[in-house]
């Protein structure tokens, strides 16, 4: 098996998804938080394949700038929604200080100021914007 763009390649044969989930009109409620303030991150999702399908909406965060070494990307936030052919939904995750946190070299707890990058779709390829906390 391989993966080439959208398509996964097994033995030989191509097979193109059978359900297409379009993400649009993604927005941050804010661009800037306090450390124990909440972001609001939200997109809407269309089913534009010929079937009812479920999709996993997945929000990854990315700490920039972080005292200790972190994860390029790591899942904070994801909702299941369940949509017919053409149908779409609007799907708002929120993040707050626990999904900020991290442990620090201190071995305690921890939100730094910084940069945020949030990635929201089917996966965490796509970077579709960022925060400040302050």
């Amino acid at each position: 098996m391989r993966l080439a763009g959208n398509v996964v390649v097994y033995q030989g044969k191509a097979h193109l998804p059978s359900q297409i989930f379009e993400y649009t009109d993604f927005r941050l409620d804010c661009a800037s938080i306090s450390r124990d303030g909440t972001v609001c991150v939200g997109v809407t999702v269309t089913n534009v394949g010929e079937r009812r399908g479920q999709e996993v909406v997945q929000c990854y965060l990315r700490d920039y700038v972080a005292s200790v070494t972190r994860p390029v990307r790591k899942l904070k936030a994801f909702r299941r929604v369940d949509l017919g052919p053409g149908e779409s939904a609007r799907v708002e995750l929120r993040l707050g200080s626990e999904e900020l946190s991290f442990w620090n070299a201190s071995g305690e707890r921890s939100v730094e100021s910084g940069r945020f990058g949030v990635f929201v779709g089917s996966s965490s390829y796509a970077e579709l914007g960022e925060f400040v906390v302050t």
